[in-house]
């Protein structure tokens, strides 16, 4: 122990300055190991010129090769010995930094006490470890003389050798050990092979967090080093400050806050914090942005990649063709509280994080509407969105896209995948093509009872059909399906009067509910006088809950023995779902009178005159009056359709001659560009072909556009009768006059161009509305134009007379109330009725289409015909002096009155919509009414408008 100046009582008073023994000893080892490096390297070049080349062959030997090739393995991290040696090497540095640290609140020179040999005899092996590693490290680089200028090398050899200086000197120096924090950054190499560790984000996270936290201790313990050894030429004016502070000191510099409360005091310390400051403040401006946009960057992708399940009791997965605009029309329906459910949460899954937009919309629904970045297509990400406890999904559908069949193929793949996962759910698709809507009974899994196919252009382009038979019932539909919370409009010139009762109207939608035991035993039309008069509803149709078969408006004569049985559902159009369950609870406590109004009204329903008429004779309605039908007046429909058909006949042959007279038919103006989709125009003739209309009335059909589309379309159009074509742009007056406008009874405006994106998309109807413009500026509203939009704000063109305002909804526009312009957001408004009632989807496809939804066989065929009261034939009805007379009257001839189309004022010859008026409304002698007429063997005419 007399070696080491380690006596039993222990060090001398003063002890003799050292320090420079433990420099000069790493600075020797530094310039021996650069120069015998440099050595080795002139010698390896000398031996690759000319004649010592072969020297050179006999120096590298195999044995030499393996060995290098297996030093580089242990250092490169990749094998599990080389995994081993660094978390070894990670432990060691650990360790040596925990004693430098606690040999940082000792003198910075001391003598060795035997109580401290144990701290000695630790720092010694682990100095040993990171030596072998050192040399482990000489022996794997490709470039010794590189290696020497490395900051891990130089590091080494400013640190490991101070212990054994120590032991041979009995004496120790705090020195540049603080130098080891830098090491810290081995930790990046080790966590990457940590098993619960994968993210990218979270090892450039800690890798950011090590390189500062070895910067700022390794600063601290050069400044503590600085000011505890005080300059030399000051007689060593020492500073006695701990670690602690210094460490205090320099995370206030390096965040420039600077209190100013503890500085350096040394001329060497001062001099150290002039560069470090450069230095660590650059740092500091670089590492906290960048942490803060990495813990951002990690924020935003963990915050859609989960579904939180455990504040929602049931929930809807929609996903599909996920956009702003789509989704804040899809929401603000589904969640409208007319629905009444406020349970359901909406769960959108997108591959695609959203947008800014999106995440706005997504975040003012936030209490019911999550969002999930994932595939549909992927299973794991469907386990994510719990689709096995999910209560449906909804595929929705681009209406606008380029192409609608890669469209449909898309959603038809998304829907296999939620077929191949789990058949457990029902599933609502939207598709654009009626042949896409056949392909899903191919699908395993798929249950036309419950899944439910939306074809959007079949139901689109039937509407439109309808619309020209009937004017305004796009409109109809379209506020029996939307709901929103319409502005009630009090104070009003008498210009825009129409809007109280219009908005009223629109108000109503249509909801379902179970018939109470007080209607069992009642046939359809008893019970709808029944709930009408005491409750305000009009019925359109009821379900058997058993085979599910819907009848819309069954007539007594047709369905003689169907009754109202237990828990069969009725459909009805009411304001809200509140009002409508009143029917299951009818007749409630306060109506203590109600059994005895329904026994009379059964006895006055016998005695009456036009329920008598009803049931012992068959009327029909045709050319504008009730006449008494025929009983040999057969159809001519061909091989049992259901539609009119002729002899295929081509293109050419269809082409309108100029000396064909045509009045009253139909125009149908077509705009198309060279990327225009395939449109399907068989669905918008086939209504106007179906065989519930006599066959005189059939309405002659002129279809102007250019060639190469009608050449596309012409296969599934060529065998329809009275189909005309005019070869053209309808922006061309001569064209619009070869199609006979002035003669027409109604023409309708459709664009088949491909949605585009930003500023094309705003004007994408630009031909629609000036051609519609057009054609009313030459015939001052004589002739109604439908006008189909792509972007519905372009409504407020329509009519430059109206003064609304622009960014008014399109359902408020006066185009709309008219039934003058037609708004694709209410298949999203059916879509979401489809989910809470599949049985309205019946109604609509029924009354446009004549088909049905899939939900049990069609057992009614109704439509939506007008009756003008002014008509001479109708005296019955125009005596009735209210909408509730009306109805009731109409009810007699088993038709169900829905809406009334008034005039806006009384010189105009526009109407606008009125959806099921109250009881009391009085009637105008102008006045329109819209009827639902079943089609039977006894009644097969149809009310013409």
């Amino acid at each position: 122990m007399d070696d080491v100046n380690i006596t039993s009582t222990g060090c001398p008073a003063v002890v003799e300055d050292k320090w420079w023994v433990f420099v000069v000893t790493s600075v020797v080892i530094y310039v021996v190991g650069v120069s015998l490096s440099l050595l080795f390297v002139l010698t390896k070049k000398l031996l690759s010129i000319g004649w010592l080349k072969r020297y050179g062959k006999e120096l590298h030997s195999p044995t030499v090769d393996k060995l290098h090739k297996l030093m580089r393995q242990l250092v490169s991290g990749d094998t599990f010995p080389s995994k081993i040696l660094l978390v070894i090497t990670l432990t060691s540095n650990i360790i040596f930094m925990a004693l430098a640290l606690y040999r940082a609140y000792r003198p910075v020179e001391r003598c060795f006490t035997l109580s401290e040999m144990p701290d000695i005899i630790l720092e010694l092996i682990v100095s040993l470890v990171l030596i072998v590693f050192f040399l482990v490290r000489l022996l794997a680089a490709r470039n010794v003389l590189k290696f020497w200028f490395n900051l891990f090398t130089v590091i080494d050899v400013l640190t490991l050798p101070h212990i054994f200086v120590a032991i041979r000197l009995g004496q120790d120096w705090l020195g540049l050990k603080s130098l080891r924090f830098i090491w810290l950054q081995q930790t990046i190499n080790v966590i990457r092979f940590v098993p619960f560790i994968h993210s990218q984000d979270t090892i450039d996270i800690i890798s950011l967090l090590v390189r500062f936290i070895a910067l700022w201790l390794t600063a601290a313990g050069i400044v503590h080093l600085l000011e505890a050894s005080g300059d030399p030429w000051e007689d060593f004016n020492a500073q006695n400050r701990t670690f602690l502070e210094y460490t205090y000191f320099i995370m206030v510099t390096m965040s420039t806050v600077g209190y100013g409360d503890l500085t350096a005091q040394t001329a060497t310390g001062k001099a150290f914090m002039a560069f470090f400051i450069i230095g660590g403040l650059a740092f500091f401006a670089f590492a906290l942005p960048a942490l803060v946009d990495i813990t951002v960057l990690y924020w935003r992708r963990t915050q859609y990649s989960k579904f939180d399940t455990s504040r929602v009791p049931r929930h809807v997965i929609v996903c599909g063709h996920i956009t702003a605009c789509s989704v804040e029309e899809f929401l603000k329906d589904f969640l409208h509280p007319d629905r009444g459910d406020q349970y359901t949460h909406i769960l959108f899954l997108h591959p695609e994080r959203p947008d800014q937009e999106l995440r706005s919309i997504i975040r003012s629904f936030y209490t019911r509407v999550q969002y999930l970045v994932g595939s549909v297509l992927n299973s794991k990400d469907l386990m994510k969105a719990q689709i096995h406890t999910a209560a449906a999904a909804i595929i929705l559908a681009n209406k606008h896209c380029k192409d609608p069949k890669e469209e449909d193929n898309a959603n038809l793949l998304r829907l296999v995948s939620f077929k191949n996962t789990t058949t457990d759910i029902p599933v609502i698709v939207q598709v654009l093509c009626s042949s896409s809507k056949n392909q899903v009974d191919n699908i395993p899994g798929w249950f036309p009872g419950r899944d439910i196919a939306l074809s959007l252009n079949e139901l689109k382009l039937g509407l439109l059909a309808q619309s020209c038979l009937c004017p305004g019932l796009s409109t109809l539909i379209a506020n029996l399906f939307y709901t929103s919370d319409f502005p009630l409009f009090k104070i009003l010139p008498e210009k825009n009067a129409w809007q109280d009762p219009y908005t009223k109207g629109a108000s109503n939608e249509i909801y379902p509910a179970t018939f109470s035991h007080t209607f069992y035993g009642m046939k359809f039309h008893e019970a709808a006088r029944i709930c009408y008069q005491r409750l305000g509803l009009i019925l359109l149709a009821i379900e058997d809950p058993v085979t599910h078969k819907c009848y819309i408006n069954p007539s007594p004569i047709a369905h003689a023995k169907l009754v109202i049985t237990t828990g069969m559902e009725g459909y009805f159009i009411g304001q809200d779902l509140k009002q409508v369950q009143q029917v299951s609870e009818y007749p409630n406590v306060n109506n203590v009178a109600a059994t005895s109004v329904i026994t009379l009204h059964r006895y006055l329903m016998k005695l009456h005159p036009f329920a008598h008429h009803a049931q012992e004779e068959s009327y029909s309605v045709a050319n504008g009056a009730l006449v008494e039908e025929e009983e040999d007046s057969p159809l001519h429909s061909f091989k049992g359709s259901t539609v009119y058909t002729c002899e295929k006949q081509t293109l050419e042959s269809r082409i309108l001659q100029r000396e064909t007279e045509l009045n009253g038919h139909i125009v149908l103006c077509i705009f198309t560009n060279q990327s225009s989709p395939p449109l399907g125009l068989h669905n918008f003739v086939r209504p106007l072909r179906n065989n519930t209309i006599p066959q005189s009335q059939l309405k002659h059909l002129v279809i102007i556009s250019d060639r190469e589309f009608l050449e596309r379309e012409w296969s599934s159009l060529k065998e329809f009768p009275d189909i005309h074509v005019v070869l053209g742009s309808p922006l061309e007056w001569q064209t619009l006059l070869d199609a006979r406008i002035d003669a027409c009874f109604v023409c309708t405006i459709i664009t088949a161009v491909a949605s585009t994106s930003g500023h094309e998309q705003a004007i994408i109807d630009k031909e629609a509305v000036l051609c519609c413009l057009s054609i009313q500026k030459h015939f001052h509203d004589r002739v109604m134009v439908i006008t189909d939009l792509v972007q519905e704000s372009n409504v407020q063109f329509l009519d430059i007379s109206d003064e609304d305002e622009e960014d008014e909804r399109v359902y408020l526009a006066q185009p709309f109330a008219c039934g003058e312009a037609f708004a694709t957001s209410v298949f999203d408004s059916i879509t979401t009725a489809a989910f809470h009632s599949p049985g309205t989807l019946y109604l609509v496809e029924n009354l446009i289409c004549a088909s049905g939804a899939g939900r049990g066989s069609c057992s009614t065929r109704c439509q939506v015909v007008a009756l003008p009261l002014n008509h001479t034939q109708h005296q019955l009805f125009a005596a009735q002096s209210t909408f509730g007379g009306l109805y009731c009257a109409l009810l007699d001839h088993h038709c169900v009155c829905l809406a009334i189309y008034r005039k806006l004022a009384p010189d105009s010859t526009k109407h606008y919509v009125i959806t099921a008026p109250a009881n009391n409304m009085p009637l105008e002698p102008d006045d329109i009414a819209f009827i639902l007429v079943e089609h039977t063997a006894q009644n097969t005419n149809i009310l013409q408008f």
